[in-house]
């Protein structure tokens, strides 16, 4: 149990770390199309991950596709929120 809460808190903590680090970057000056698409797939990712692990844990048995996102999604989360700040200005 103490792991999987572990997981969930650092990664809702990676969110809004980057979620403020978006806020502040917008608030120097107006961020462009792309980086804008890019911000919301990541969120898309991060919705999906957290979704998954939701179902995932919880006391019925889910669809396999569910298992099959919840092994994708962390993935392409982590590779969309690092072109999100690569793409920021300023990183």
């Amino acid at each position: 149990m103490a792991v999987s809460t572990t997981h969930k808190l650092i990664s809702l903590a990676a969110g809004i770390l980057l979620l403020v680090k978006i806020y502040w970057q917008s608030r120097v000056g107006p961020l462009g199309t792309t980086i804008w698409i890019v911000v919301v797939l990541t969120g898309v990712c991060f919705l999906g991950s957290a979704v998954s692990g939701a179902l995932l844990s919880s006391d019925k048995p889910p669809p396999a596709a569910v298992s099959v996102v919840h092994k994708v999604a962390p993935v392409l989360t982590v590779l969309a929120a690092a072109a999100t700040l690569y793409l920021l200005p300023g990183s």
